[in-house]
């Protein structure tokens, strides 16, 4: 803005100048004019007229002169009030970033104080005396970065030291976790990898609600129905991995689709169909997935809008249709199969396909 404004006052400053060189210029006619009257021989009617000519002009020049400063005048004013009014406009947008910095860093604090107090709820006698468990993990040294904690042997004392281990990138979790472990692991600013095994259906929003995370494993989760809706919000996950779940889980693979930078999904181990495919076809980063033995010929057809994919791991049996279905992805890079017979005959097919035994 201070750029047109300058180039505003320039553009003023040079409409000043012609018009007082034109005013000087008609002042030297009417001067000439006038010294040389009484010499001419023109008639005193033809000098009258010369003069009233070149005053109408002085009296016009002065006139455009008069507008012009008026212009300039309205215009730079109106400069002022649109500096005036952007600056009102940052001023706000400032004023509305700092309530939203205040307010999360409030949500945070009210965060530690709930889970806190979840802590403070367990009777001392749990954490009075240090199982093996916990003195493992106070053992580990600092600059340790995986943990494997079993939480049936775990108490509070060895849970708060494992918060305190900033180092700390990947935790093992092997169950029946509780509810408290898992939210104290949103203390730990360095965890970006988890893997729970065995875990009840009702601890999983705890889960969700680790948004740093990168990396998830879940295996065997206790009286799940419509669970994974609780993943949605882990907006950094990268990589899931799901397995051991014995029942077939209703719109499971829709609320999966939800999570958006997903890059790797593992369902190998659980019970999805072909049409259950669907929704991941929004998943536009996904670049590796594992396949369980119920994905047929109509499950792989799906594959063709899975533009980014590289490898794909596949366990049902290959049929003719099969291969033609993967002769369109012509994007992969790398197929896995679970024998090796399989893998002769496609890399018949498939002579500059990488093939590997899963």
């Amino acid at each position: 803005m201070a750029t047109a404004t300058e180039k505003l006052l320039e553009e003023i400053r040079d409409v000043g100048t012609r018009l007082a060189v034109r005013f000087d210029d008609a002042k030297r006619e009417l001067e000439e004019s006038q010294r040389h009257k009484s010499g001419k021989d023109d008639s005193l009617d033809k000098q009258e007229a010369l003069v009233m000519t070149l005053c109408q002009k002085v009296e016009n020049l002065e006139k455009e002169l008069e507008e012009a400063r008026e212009a300039s005048s309205s215009s730079i004013l109106e400069l002022k009030n649109e500096l005036g009014r952007e600056k009102s406009a940052r001023e706000e947008k400032e004023k509305e970033m700092v309530a939203r910095l205040e307010q999360a860093e409030k949500a945070l604090v009210e965060q530690k104080e709930e889970i806190r107090k979840t802590w403070e709820a367990i009777p001392d006698a749990v954490s009075r005396h240090p199982t093996s468990e916990d003195m493992k993990i106070v053992k580990a040294q600092s600059e340790t970065t995986t943990m494997e904690v079993v939480c049936s042997v775990a108490t509070k004392f060895g849970f708060m030291r494992l918060a305190s281990m900033t180092r700390v990138k990947s935790v093992t979790l092997h169950g029946p976790a509780d509810g408290a472990a898992i939210a104290l692991l949103s203390l730990m600013p360095s965890l970006e990898e988890l893997k729970v095994h065995l875990i009840a259906e009702h601890l999983l929003p705890e889960i969700g609600k680790l948004s740093a995370l990168r990396r998830l494993e879940l295996h065997q989760t206790q009286g799940a129905t419509n669970w994974l809706e609780h993943l949605t919000g882990m907006s950094s996950l990268q990589s899931l991995v799901l397995s051991q779940h014995r029942d077939h889980i209703l719109n499971s693979m829709v609320h999966v689709a939800k999570i958006p930078r997903l890059e790797h999904l593992d369902i190998s181990a659980i019970r999805v169909w072909d049409d259950d495919l669907v929704p991941l076809t929004s998943l536009t980063r996904l670049t590796w997935l594992s396949l369980p033995r119920f994905i047929g010929d109509r499950g792989l057809q799906y594959l063709q809008n899975f533009k980014a994919l590289k490898t794909l791991l596949l366990r049902s049996p290959i049929t003719d249709y099969s291969v033609e279905c993967l002769k369109a992805l012509s994007w992969i890079e790398k197929v896995g199969l679970n024998d090796s017979q399989t893998i002769a005959t496609m890399r018949r097919a498939f002579p500059d396909l990488e093939l590997f035994i899963i």
